[in-house]
């Protein structure tokens, strides 16, 4: 069946695995990926003729590092988010890839999506309870969702970008083997 949408398409199988990611061998595990199709970087999928882009992306992909866009997690279907001035954000996507290497899909989204929710709580208590994270958590939010635009820029997901660089490292440390270990405190 690929090779004849192949050859009716008169597009090479390896295109078109890009695109449907059902004809990609091996099968691709389809638990890493969001069950939301998003657009992804737009630089990235610019030059594909057929108009905008969605992409069914796995958990682990935020930032698109070649272009330092924000890109996940979706909640604005059409908005992506340069991240230029926010080079923090783009390491921690790198170290979040980190994570995923060293203990898995399943671990690291755990980790990350509890350690953005954490980050999240603390950044609601007053500043004096927060330190240097909550003035970098504003700081980047008002650069990502500037003072006045609110209306036609906010998103969860830009919030998240605000937080990310603190979550993913905060992360990192919640994927440790050594919280499996511990025993369980009685309720």
């Amino acid at each position: 069946m690929p090779d004849k949408l192949s050859a009716a398409t008169g597009r090479p199988l390896q295109h078109l695995a890009g695109a449907l990611p059902e004809l990609r061998t091996p099968a691709p595990d389809w638990k890493l990926f969001r069950h939301e199709p998003q657009p992804g970087c737009h630089h990235c999928t610019a030059r594909h003729p057929g108009g905008p882009v969605v992409q069914l992306l796995p958990h682990h992909r935020y930032v698109c590092t070649r272009h330092r866009i924000w890109i996940g997690p979706p909640d604005v279907t059409d908005l992506t988010t340069s991240l230029d001035t926010l080079p923090e954000v783009v390491h921690a996507q790198r170290q979040h890839l980190r994570i995923l290497q060293r203990h898995g899909w399943a671990i690291t989204y755990d980790a990350v999506l509890t350690a953005i929710l954490i980050c999240g709580q603390l950044w609601s208590l007053p500043e004096t309870e927060n330190g240097d994270a909550w003035h970098d958590w504003i700081r980047r939010a008002n650069l990502l969702i500037p003072p006045g635009t609110s209306e036609s820029t906010f998103s969860v997901s830009r919030l998240c970008a605000a937080v990310y660089p603190e979550a993913v490292a905060l992360a990192s440390r919640l994927a440790s083997p050594y919280w499996k270990n511990r025993p369980r405190a009685a309720p």
